[in-house]
């Protein structure tokens, strides 16, 4: 009976250990399963030594630094799917529960999914699982009425549009908000919190270090008193002449007017304004590009319009025409939009 019995107390125990291992298992990955933390970082200014600093780069420019003095974001861009992380202080409203974990510097973080829609002309509608500043008890799913007012957020109950939590909404309140990178964004938020929100399903990241080679036309320089064969094309003064009567040119090289190419003994035909290529190479911003629009223009002036679609990270631009200077700049795409600009170069054809 006895042996009966220490039988049993031992599968007791180790039952009771099986248990206990059970549980450290768990815990420890349900802590390394964790989504990862959002950090707002943001891009880098790419600028190149050489590079054009145009008046449209130097706005992009003043524009980040603007957003980040003034917050820079209005109601209808936080539309979309957005990866949220909250942070707590160690005290106060912070706890386990909610979703919450406690990170190796003492503080209490929870990284959740929050989905933003329209409610009307003037508010958005927040739905998220976990109240994004306390973590002492567990309070249902959040469903929220928000708006921007002076890179401030105003939320409100989302069944009501007032202050009032009503087991609804217990985020409500007025907190600063700021757009600190592309689609990245932080708020403050109840008991001293502070959430950082990137968006899902980003478009890429700008190409850069944007950098071009300029070849001449293959096609033979005109030179005096040098016969050339009949049909050759033959370049000078930066355009093409076709020569249509065998014969050897004179000392002054041709020219055109309406077209109808004069001087030199060979019989010339104007063909068309001398073309040479300009070789663009650039660096993707991350892995997440589908295609490339190739800006230029050929003013400093000028509009940018877009030459070619490539889906990798070179193009050969064949449409130049020699001696002109034109600006290049380059943009990522995907489904989910167009990145910002590369750096912009000029380059002279030749």
């Amino acid at each position: 009976m006895v042996d009966l019995m220490r039988v049993s107390m031992e599968n007791q125990n180790i039952n009771n250990h099986l248990k206990k291992i059970f549980f450290i298992y768990c815990f420890v990955f349900s802590l390394n399963t964790q989504a990862e933390d959002v950090v707002c970082l943001p891009e880098k200014i790419n600028i190149n030594e050489g590079d054009v600093i145009s008046a449209e780069v130097l706005n992009e420019i003043l524009t980040r630094i603007n957003n980040i003095q003034t917050g820079g974001i209005a109601t209808s861009d936080l539309l979309g799917t957005w990866q949220c992380t909250s942070t707590n202080r160690p005290g106060g409203a912070s706890g386990l529960n909610n979703g919450y974990t406690q990170n190796s510097l003492g503080l209490f973080t929870v990284t959740q999914e929050v989905e933003i829609t329209a409610h009307n002309d003037l508010k958005i509608r927040m739905n998220y699982p976990h109240n994004f500043g306390q973590g002492f008890q567990e309070t249902n799913a959040q469903n929220c009425l928000a708006h921007i007012v002076n890179g401030k957020i105003v939320v409100t109950n989302g069944l009501t549009d007032t202050g009032s939590y009503e087991n609804t909404c217990y985020n409500t309140g007025y907190y600063d908000i700021q757009m600190l990178a592309n689609q990245c964004f932080r708020m403050e938020n109840i008991n001293e919190s502070t959430t950082n929100c990137k968006k899902i399903n980003l478009p890429p990241l700008a190409p850069t270090a944007l950098s071009s080679v300029a070849t001449s036309s293959d096609k033979p320089i005109w030179s005096e008193s040098t016969p050339y064969s009949l049909n050759t094309v033959i370049q000078f003064g930066g355009n093409f002449y076709t020569v249509t009567s065998a014969g050897t040119t004179s000392a002054i090289g041709p020219s055109h007017t309406s077209g109808v190419a004069i001087n030199g003994t060979t019989v010339l035909t104007f063909t068309s304004a001398a073309a040479g290529t300009v070789t663009l190479n650039w660096s993707a911003g991350d892995a997440a590009e589908d295609s490339y629009d190739v800006h230029r223009k050929s003013s400093a002036t000028g509009e940018y319009s877009v030459i070619g679609v490539p889906t990798l990270e070179s193009y050969v631009d064949s449409t130049v025409i020699a001696g002109t200077t034109y600006w290049y700049r380059i943009y990522a795409k995907n489904t989910n939009g167009t990145s910002i600009g590369s750096n912009v170069i000029s380059v002279v054809a030749k």
